[in-house]
């Protein structure tokens, strides 16, 4: 021992003075002249143990303690399988070299001293190293080895040519030689690290031929494709069969005024022409009350055809028409017709088509694939109103192609629309006005019908103004014991004041004036919906007159909450006098043809909707309509950088149009459930949904279609959105990796995105939870986070509601704690209604949320399983969501909504009370500063060291973190952004200040996977069918992920 102290004493650090291992610790001057006088041989065998990284390791450029910067180890056996995997890929994708397996300190200081002898700057340096580790040798036993191979190869050759001589001694010698570097090679072979592929075999004569053999390592590589082989061999089987073409069960009918040749004489004329030697086409009226139908027959060679449609009409000739029509359908269907149809999933078209309705996104798939539509003559766009950002690309498009193209005629068509506008933007085309025919409504306003009814709005009522809650930040003084004063900062609840009524509601009674003051505007009053429905029939001004109620309603999740209450309520059980229909575009086409369907005399039909019936569909029969003046839309959030549905109120021309609604077959009532100045406050017309929603996915949709710049492209559209928007999108695709970073080019995974027409994060979630195999509960989050929270707050009852949701808290995060909410929920409506409010009281949730989430989630997942990153069948075949979420679960959901969330991360900032009582809030530091952890979040008060994922940022007094989760190292390593390795501090740094504590080898690792998964999606866009569940790549990752689990 004493020995080594004294060459250690002794010792003469060359290389510590020529490259330091931290630079805020200088060499001292003695020790620079002592170097000059040490032997370099003395300085070769001594160096390195000058060496440490011990205190480099603690020193953190962000200046942070060690305990805050996360360690990262993989597993010894899980990480020689990575390696494996790597270095295959690498082999068949003909990448060069194959990936260090070990980097040991010593060599490390070794390579980084010597540069810095040489005075290479520090960042040159730097570069050079981590070239060396990406696409250099190994550093450890592989390289030892290859070194070995190359003077075992010198020395065969040496061998061979005394032999050729016939030189004995010099054979002699080199055949010694062979056998001392191969026992030296055999201990190599047996390191856990060593690469086999770069193993020698035994015989030279087989080395050659290996070498020279090149079909040989073809077959190698055809059996590494295998498993891609297979997967595209067995969706081949598949097109194979040829799906049955479906029928059409039900016909929806619009009643109105048929112009030109009718659908009666398109059916004469095809007869004529098909069936020259039968009679024309018979028709017999139909009487049903006071409505028709119309049975219609016809006389073919080998049988006679006889349709009558389910549907009735209001008079004889619309009966007739809609009879031609299902005959037509039938006599025509399964041949190639000159008329069809297409939609997402269905084609309804032939060659010989010469007329096609479809939806925006199918006129747009057209245009990717001819950009000036040169089969096309004539394009009819309906309903341009609407300014959907479908639409308003869509028009974009078709101005530059109507510049290019003067043959090609284009139409545009709306009832409320701003003509002059849309002339102006298509260089000052002509407007045609075409009068309609409508018959007179009279209007009824809150007021109005509060007056009529008798409605009292009780002081508790839930749709008082007293219960309108506003949060807002206050601090509050606490004096503790011995006068000790402590502030907290607590969130409230406050009310705010009733309406300011006009002098023009002085003539209605107080009880009006009262209930229209304190009444809550943003939420609708289901109770009023009930009065009124029973006073309908009660009064003698409406009881005499016959016709369907139309209620629109803003959402699926309303349009729920008012059937219960209809078929709980006695004054509406009887089934002989009340008809309940819901209409809402995820229903089933059976469930929606029963809204066109009159009802026999006596029986009130009641049909509750969303806008969907405002253009989109015409009930013929209805005469109320009760407009509860809210709408939802989609909305962007600058805070989380994300849209959802928010209710609002509807514009003047969406009013007017479901007024119209009640007045298409006779004079009609409308009921509109807001003030009359409340409507004269609207907007005319809506904001164009490309003015408030994010540009992502549009942009994506640019830069698929090739457009160029989407700033360039958007700039010329009819309400051009702002340059800093469009930049700001095409910032976040470039954050997500969905869009290369110089130019406009999508990446694989940006290809999937455009596929998904939702939020690019939420899209992102979908891709990785349907790849990961965790598509169910992903897609609950997806749906709660474009939804409203399920989980609600009494301003009374604040710290019981807390501490139901901390109940159901599960692994620090907020997001699986609704999903665990998700799934008591979802086994309590299984035992029926009482069970279910039952859960839903005791755990502080809003079972409309619950309704919202349950149905964006099933929409969500067909759009993946449309997009074939899912199979159906197994998707349909998979049992229910499971009772519980077990904890095996947590590292891949974690992982998932990292890749969606990504760069919403903070480090926790550790505050440890000396008071062990005392809750201390949770601190983060953000990339853009220091937050807080919104009081709502199960990790208000956490108290460790890590990183917390977070939905979105908002400000009060101070900033707040809505929604978040603790993660680990892996899922960011994996899914965050650009990987930095530094070398000398053994740091690995994400987007240059996530920093943890890791080896080199742990950075290059996760560099690579992501290429593996880059390449998998590459592969998916190239082979749709392809599965990419059980590919090796993706099981390794999944056990990556859930290793770090065990590790904790």
């Amino acid at each position: 021992m004493g020995g080594k102290k004294k060459k250690s004493a002794s010792l003469t650090p060359a290389a510590a003075a020529a490259g330091p291992v931290n630079p805020a610790n200088p060499v001292p001057e003695q020790q620079k002249t002592t170097n000059t006088k040490t032997s370099s041989k003395e300085n070769k065998t001594k160096a390195p143990k000058t060496y440490s990284l011990t205190s480099s390791s603690q020193v953190d450029p962000s200046g942070v303690s060690d305990k805050s910067v996360l360690k990262v180890v993989i597993q010894s056996d899980l990480e020689k399988k990575i390696i494996k995997l790597i270095n295959d890929h690498r082999q068949e994708n003909g990448d060069n070299g194959p990936i260090s397996g070990r980097l040991t300190t010593k060599k490390l200081l070794d390579l980084y001293t010597a540069l810095q002898k040489f005075r290479f700057k520090t960042e040159h340096i730097e570069e050079a190293m981590k070239s060396s580790m990406l696409y250099g040798g190994d550093l450890h036993s592989n390289e030892r080895y290859l070194l070995l191979t190359a003077q075992l190869y010198d020395a065969k050759e040496t061998a061979a040519d005394a032999k050729t001589k016939k030189d004995k001694t010099g054979q002699r010698t080199a055949q010694d030689r062979i056998r001392v570097i191969q026992q030296e090679m055999k201990p190599l072979e047996s390191h856990p690290l060593f690469n086999p592929a770069i193993k020698v075999t035994d015989t030279p004569k087989e080395e050659k031929k290996e070498k020279k053999a090149a079909p040989v390592k073809e077959q190698n590589e055809d059996l590494n494709f295998n498993l891609f082989e297979q997967a595209e061999k067995q969706p081949a089987e598949k097109t194979e069969k040829k799906k049955e073409q479906k029928d059409v069960r039900d016909f929806d009918y619009t009643g109105r005024s048929w112009t030109g040749k009718s659908p009666k004489q398109f059916l004469i004329d095809w007869c004529r022409k098909n069936l020259p030697k039968s009679p024309p086409p018979s028709f017999q009226k139909v009487p049903a009350g006071r409505h028709w139908r119309c049975k219609v027959r016809i006389q073919r060679p080998d049988d006679v055809l006889e349709v009558c449609p389910s549907i009735v009409t209001e008079d004889s000739m619309q009966a007739q028409h809609l009879g031609a029509t299902l005959a037509l359908y039938t006599l025509v269907k399964g041949q190639d017709s000159l008329c069809g149809y297409q939609i997402r999933m269905e084609n309804r078209s032939s060659d010989s088509t010469r007329l096609l309705y479809c939806t925006t996104g199918v006129l747009l798939r057209k245009l990717q694939q001819d950009r000036l539509l040169s089969s096309l003559t004539h394009i009819i766009v309906d309903e341009v109103h609407e300014r959907s950002v479908q639409s308003d690309f869509l028009l974009t498009i078709l101005r530059d192609v109507v510049h290019k193209r003067s043959d090609l005629q284009l139409i545009l068509m709306s009832a409320t629309v701003d003509c002059d506008k849309f002339s102006a933007y298509f260089n000052r085309c002509p407007v045609v006005s075409i009068p309609g025919r409508t018959f007179p409504v009279e209007v009824f306003h809150l007021e109005d019908i509060v007056e009529e009814t008798g409605y009292v709005l009780e002081e508790d009522s839930d749709y008082s103004q007293r219960f309108v809650e506003e949060e807002e930040e206050v601090s509050v003084s606490v004096t503790q014991k011995g006068g000790k004063t402590l502030q907290h900062q607590e969130m409230i609840m406050r009310d705010s004041a009733g309406w300011d009524l006009g002098p023009e509601l002085d003539h209605f009674s107080s009880r009006t004036r009262r209930a229209l003051q304190y009444m809550n505007p943003n939420k609708i009053n289901m109770d009023l919906i009930l009065d009124l429905l029973a006073y309908l029939d009660k009064s003698p001004q409406f009881a005499e007159v016959n016709g369907a109620v139309l209620v629109f309603l803003p959402g699926l999740a309303h349009i729920q909450q008012l059937y219960d209450l209809l078929t709980t309520d006695k004054r509406f059980s009887a089934r002989d006098r009340y008809k309940l229909i819901a209409l809402h575009s995820t229903l089933s086409s059976q469930d929606q043809a029963s809204a066109f369907t009159v009802p026999p005399a006596g029986v009130r039909k009641i049909v509750l909707s969303t806008n969907i019936a405002e253009t989109g569909v015409t009930i013929p029969d209805v005469v109320f309509v009760i407009d509860t003046g809210r709408t939802k839309e989609n909305r962007y959030h600058e805070s989380s950088q994300m849209s959802s549905l928010v209710e609002t109120f509807v514009s003047k021309a969406s009013a007017l149009q479901r007024q119209g609604r009640a007045g298409r077959v006779r004079s009609g009532f409308c009921f509109r459930l807001y003030p009359k100045f409340r409507f004269n406050s609207f907007i005319d017309y809506s904001k164009p949904e490309i003015l408030r929603v994010p540009l992502e996915e549009l942009c994506l949709h640019i830069m698929k279609c090739e457009y160029g710049s989407p700033e360039e492209f958007l700039s010329r559209a009819l309400d051009a959105p702002q340059q800093q928007a469009v930049c700001n999108a095409v910032g976040l695709l470039r954050k997500i990796g969905a869009c290369e970073q110089e130019t406009h080019t999508l990446t694989p995974l940006g290809h999937h995105l455009a596929a998904l027409p939702v939020n690019v994060k939420i899209g992102k979630m979908l891709i990785f939870g349907a790849i990961l195999g965790c598509l169910e509960p992903i897609a609950t989050v997806a749906a709660a986070m474009s939804e409203k929270s399920p989980f609600s707050t009494p301003m009374s009852r604040k710290e019981e509601a807390n501490l139901a949701r901390d109940a159901l808290a599960v692994a620090n995060s907020d997001h699986l704690t609704i999903y665990n909410a998700y799934l008591g929920w979802r086994n309590a409506r299984i035992e029926g209604t009482r069970t279910e409010m039952s859960y839903c009281r005791k755990h502080f949730l809003n079972r409309t949320a619950l309704i919202t989430i349950e149905n964006v989630k099933q929409e969500l997942i067909r759009m993946v399983e449309q997009t074939g990153f899912t199979r159906t069948s197994q998707t349909r075949s998979k049992p229910k969501a499971p009772p519980s979420l077990s904890k095996a679960d947590s590292p891949i959901l974690a992982a998932v909504l990292t890749a969606g969330l990504y760069d919403n991360v903070g480090r926790t900032l550790y505050t440890p009370s000396v008071d062990l009582q005392e809750r201390v809030a949770c601190s983060v530091e953000t990339a853009q500063g220091k937050a807080q952890v919104h009081p709502s979040s199960i990790n208000r008060n956490l108290q460790t060291h890590g990183w917390l994922l977070y939905q979105e940022k908002v400000k009060y007094s101070k900033v707040y973190l809505r929604d978040t989760m603790l993660i680990s190292p892996f899922p960011i390593l994996l899914f965050g952004g650009e990987i930095d390795v530094q070398h000398r501090d053994r740091l690995t740094t994400v987007d240059g200040w996530i920093h943890f504590q890791a080896p080199v080898r742990i950075g290059v690792i996760f560099k690579h996977l992501r290429k593996l998964i880059n390449s998998l999606l590459d592969k998916k866009l190239a082979n749709p069918k392809m599965n990419l569940e059980d590919e090796k790549t993706i099981q390794i990752i999944i056990e990556l992920i859930k290793s770090e689990n065990m590790l904790r």
